[in-house]
């Protein structure tokens, strides 16, 4: 093997051997494997789980992503383990494809132009492990025996872009693909929708649906937000509860715990004294000259002349 496959095999290899360490450590052998894969609801063949475990002499490969699944499930081992490894040797098989692993699909929510339609199509279909056309046309019967809704012929046009996709075929090509949620499926017909509405110059019509589908996906963000986030619940609407806040260097002062009431004690009643009457300081009264000659006229017992007298002589005093 050249060097410039040297990683690829080197990653594929070690797939390989970590599958065959699962089922070395399950104690199971391969037909054993193979009937497992159906108690999972992931059947696969003899023949492909062997070609998984990478026979010697044969060249690297990286199994499709389906069959390592079915392979990790029927033995028991870790899922994210396996697709860890596979992600990492398929991203080295295909590093040449057309918007594969180079940049990423939309959300079916926000698709509106077939470009980005066909683009995620392709993208969800290397989710699902890069299923064979025939793989996808198994899955797409109601039975064995039943008409397929997915021809091969048909889904590997469309998915070349040489066709245009219909409404039906992307519901069954989605389903195959492991998208079982009815909600997710309409997602990606709501999709195809707009696309059709666009190219018929009816896309305003259908304007309310993307913004219920972007108003659903804004709760579910919020709802998986408080769920990571923890948050508490909101105070009743109160007066504002005002904290101290701290100042580097500045001692909060000290708040003063209220003192336990303590009853008095009952005393006996003192003897009888008597009360002192606190009494106003009797202040002294300054003479004045007009005031003493009034006085002195009126005890006087000259008359009523002397009198008269006295009283223009207060009179004069005070003027």
């Amino acid at each position: 093997m050249g060097r410039d496959n040297s990683a690829l095999a080197e990653h594929t290899r070690g797939l390989s051997q970590w599958l065959l360490s699962l089922r070395q450590a399950s104690g199971y052998t391969i037909s054993q494997v193979a009937e497992r894969t159906k108690l999972v609801g992931l059947p696969t063949s003899r023949s492909t789980l062997y070609r998984a475990e990478l026979v010697p002499g044969q060249r690297p490969s990286v199994p499709a992503w389906r069959v390592v699944e079915a392979y990790t499930k029927a033995c028991g081992g870790s899922i994210t383990e396996a697709r860890r490894l596979w992600t990492k040797a398929v991203s080295l098989q295909t590093p040449g494809k057309v918007g594969v692993l180079r940049r990423p699909a939309m959300a079916p929510q926000y698709i509106s132009e077939p470009a980005d339609l066909l683009h995620a199509m392709r993208d969800l279909r290397l989710q699902a492990g890069k299923p064979s056309l025939r793989e996808l046309e198994d899955l797409a019967r109601a039975n064995p025996d039943a008409v397929t809704m997915l021809p091969r012929s048909t889904l590997g046009a469309v998915l070349n872009g040489t066709r245009h996709c219909r409404r039906d075929l992307l519901a069954y090509f989605v389903r195959a693909c492991g998208v079982t949620k009815e909600s997710e499926v309409m997602r990606w017909l709501a999709a195809w929708d707009r696309i059709e509405a666009s190219r018929n110059g009816t896309a305003d019509h259908n304007m309310h649906q993307r913004l219920t589908a972007l108003e659903e996906d804004l709760d579910q963000t919020k709802s998986a937000l408080a769920t990571v986030i923890n948050l508490p619940k909101p105070r009743p609407e109160t007066e504002p509860v005002l904290m101290p806040v701290p100042v580097p260097g500045i001692r909060p002062a000290a708040t003063e715990k209220p003192k336990p009431h303590v009853p008095e004690a009952a005393t006996a009643p003192a003897a009888s004294t008597p009360a002192r009457t606190r009494t106003k300081p009797r202040t002294k009264l300054r003479s004045k000259p007009w005031l003493s000659a009034l006085l002195k006229g009126l005890t006087s017992t000259a008359g009523s002349a002397a009198v008269t007298v006295a009283v223009n002589a207060a009179v004069d005093a005070v003027l």
